[in-house]
């Protein structure tokens, strides 16, 4: 079968849909939040603090439709917390088939002694972006910004919209990583670990003194895991995380980052 648009319509023989349009446009604007509109729909405590949250000015392409929060930030309530057991609430962008709208919103999380956030929805009747996940401890009536965990630049859970037409997943990927998420460090040392032709192992120092260490783990040729090390002038632990790579058919898709 064959697909192509558009044209004027003639006596109605040319109507387009709007899913016509998101199917145009979700190949020309991936799905996240729009870097440098506003606030970026950053996620924050009220101001005075209650038992909600703000989301900022900004926008996000979810699906090939476009989403805007303009003129003045949305606050959000959230439910009362339980007497016993905290919870996890996300606050996504929520695109809804059925209603024909978009719009960001609280998905609560079950009350637990070890909590976890809810699932995102992604179905035939709605698809989510997380922007952040708040946590809800037992019995409190107001949310602070150290409650408040930042989604955004989760590439599986929200990240960041770009181009497709003008800019290809791997170039992006590649700079996200070297100008977001792998920090370079001032050293004037480096010492590097082979496995064969494979680089597993990478110290760096300055003066004398460690501070960072890069750990690389591959599967069939493909580096899929990076834990990175940072150490201060003392020697102490200041920062280590994890990121995975995900791939497609040979082509990288997808990084995201876990704290250890």
């Amino acid at each position: 079968m064959q697909r192509y648009a558009f044209f004027n319509s003639e006596d109605g023989d040319r109507v387009y849909s709007a899913e016509d349009w998101a199917r145009i446009f979700s190949r020309i604007a991936k799905d996240g939040y729009v870097d440098g509109e506003e606030e970026e729909l950053e996620v924050s405590a009220t101001d005075p603090e209650t038992l909600g949250v703000r989301v900022g000015l900004g926008a996000a392409w979810v699906q090939g439709r476009i989403y805007q929060i303009y003129d003045s930030a949305e606050t959000l309530s959230l439910s009362d917390a339980d007497l016993d057991n905290p919870r996890i609430d996300r606050i996504v962008v929520r695109l809804n088939y059925s209603e024909r709208l978009i719009e960001v919103a609280v998905s609560e999380g079950p009350p637990s002694t070890n909590p976890e956030p809810p699932e995102l929805t992604r179905n035939s009747s709605a698809y989510e972006l997380s922007l952040a996940q708040v946590y809800v401890a037992p019995g409190v009536t107001s949310i602070s910004d150290t409650d408040i965990t930042d989604e955004r630049e989760d590439e599986e859970l929200c990240g960041e919209s770009y181009s497709l037409v003008n800019r290809p997943l791997e170039e992006d990927l590649y700079n996200h990583l070297a100008n977001n998420v792998v920090h370079e460090v001032d050293s004037d040392n480096t010492e590097m670990t082979y496995s064969g032709d494979e680089l597993t192992f990478v110290e760096d120092y300055k003066n004398g003194s460690l501070v960072k260490q890069t750990e690389l783990t591959y599967s069939s040729g493909d580096l899929t895991e990076v834990r990175e090390r940072y150490y201060d002038n003392e020697g102490h632990l200041t920062d280590d995380y994890t990121l995975v790579l995900n791939y497609s058919n040979g082509d990288l898709t997808s990084v995201t980052r876990s704290e250890n």
